[in-house]
């Protein structure tokens, strides 16, 4: 018998990272189609973005002699590390692979996309693309502080760092201040995180080059483009966990129709913030580096109300 929840699991685990990392192009596709529309265009078709990652996997491999040895393997990196972390988070589908401090780790796994990214492009002899992984770092560690606060919040107002413990924070027997005021710091951070604008600001020079993406090609940039979408999905994912009652619907249909209900509301939910975040984006340009940051940098003040909540008991 346990041999088959062992199974079940891993097929749930494997639905999961299969279904988020399809459904990270798609998603893109719809951003990119509400962005054109708010701006009154017509924008490029849905699937734009998956012909165009596609269209990348077949091209041949392009290698700059300038870069370091980082920068050739990061994209693999960042898009294992993206992986990884959707298979972690419950998703389309409930998995029961947790463990004492998994929130760490898929903060940890969500953080490092960045984190390669950054130190793939600096690591580049193109001074376009350095300037903007050093812009990527920069937007990253302040980003990090909101995330710290955050989640030392959670921490302390739940008593787990177990996602499944956690999942959602907004118990209405259990619902407290603290809890609220971290769910909007983590939604803050998810548009920011996401590399949306007016936060879009790696490109060092966006009419002559593609900033961190610049001395990439073929299936190394497809890899790389698809990581970052992903990073995307995977912030709005782990907010959406947080914020509804997945097991309470589960349960309260029996499988396997709970399953299905589960995966159908996931999807909707997700296609809903999707177009929340790409209808925000068309209202601001890209800011400057210096501002953006200031920007981030205000932020902490909200997660360090949430934690200051949760210490006193709020």
């Amino acid at each position: 018998m346990s041999s088959f929840y062992s199974s079940l699991t891993w097929l749930f685990t494997l639905i999961n990272v299969v279904s988020l990392t399809a459904l990270a192009l798609v998603l893109d596709g719809i951003e990119r189609k509400v962005r054109a529309r708010v701006q009154r265009r017509i924008g490029p078709p849905i699937l734009q973005t998956l012909y165009d990652v596609l269209k990348l996997y077949k091209r041949p491999v392009t290698h700059d002699e300038l870069a370091g040895p980082f920068h050739a393997v990061a994209p693999a990196l960042a898009f294992a590390a993206s992986l990884v972390g959707a298979a972690m988070l419950p998703s389309l589908l409930p998995v029961s692979n947790s463990f004492s401090g998994d929130l760490i780790v898929v903060i940890y796994l969500i953080s490092s996309v960045s984190a390669i990214t950054s130190f793939g492009a600096a690591s580049s002899g193109i001074p376009f693309s350095v300037v903007g992984g050093w812009r990527e770092a920069s937007l990253m560690m302040t980003s990090e502080l909101v995330l710290g606060a955050t989640v030392a919040a959670i921490a302390s107002s739940s008593g787990s760092l177990m996602l499944s413990s956690l999942m959602p924070l907004t118990k209405p027997a259990s619902i407290k201040v603290s809890s609220v005021i971290a769910l909007v710091s983590l939604a803050l951070l998810a548009y920011v995180e996401g590399g949306r604008l007016p936060f879009e600001i790696t490109e060092a020079e966006p009419e002559l080059t593609g900033g961190v993406l610049s001395g990439y090609g073929g299936p190394p940039l497809a890899l790389l483009m698809h990581s970052i979408l992903l990073k995307r999905v995977l912030l709005i994912t782990l907010f959406l966990d947080l914020l509804l009652p997945w097991d309470a619907i589960s349960n309260a249909l029996g499988a396997p129709l709970g399953l299905v209900v589960r995966a159908l509301i996931f999807i909707l939910a997700l296609l809903i913030a999707s177009i929340i975040c790409a209808a925000l984006e068309a209202l601001f340009g890209r800011c400057r580096p210096g501002h953006a940051i200031s920007v981030v940098k205000k932020a902490v003040i909200i997660s360090g109300v949430a934690l200051i909540a949760a210490c006193v008991g709020f």
